[in-house]
This record gives structure tokens, sequence and C-alpha cells, in this order.
């Protein structure tokens, strides 16, 4: 599966943060880097899992990354950084 940065509805939580896992997968990626990331299931979704998207509990997830472009949040307007 590939990932756009702007597209990672399928990996973000109820609250908008996206999970651990590639939360540290993506730490210092540059702009244009690819990277193949595992995520074990405590890492990802954990026990809940996530229905809609028909991810198991504790299932490990497989994506294929690029960094594409980062957008700052700034008071509600997007700005590249």
């Amino acid at each position: 599966m590939m990932l756009k940065i702007m597209l990672l509805d399928q990996i973000l939580e109820r609250n908008r943060q996206v999970i651990a896992g590639m939360d540290r997968a993506m730490t210092g990626m540059c702009i244009g880097e690819k990277r193949k990331v595992i995520i074990p299931g405590k890492l990802g979704f954990g026990d809940e899992g996530r229905d809609r998207d028909n991810i198991k509990t504790d299932q490990t997830l497989y994506y294929t990354v690029q960094l594409v472009d980062i957008f700052l949040d700034h008071h509600g307007k997007k700005m590249m950084a």
C-alpha cells in the first residue's frame, strides 16, 4: 500500500494523531524519501483493532510510505513547511 503524507487517514486515530508506530517510522524522513514500514500491533491499533478498515486486534501492519510534502497547521491555516 503506497501512502502519501496527505492521505494518512487509514492510520489516524480518533483525535487525528498518527499511530505510534507510524510516528516512529517517519521520524527523520526527508521529502521524497520512501520507506518500507512494519508496525507491530501494540504500536498500531492494539487491542481495539479498527473494524472499518478490517484491522484485527494486535494485527501487524505493513506499509510503503513516501514523504511527499510537509504541511504545518498554524492556527487553522495550512502552510507549507
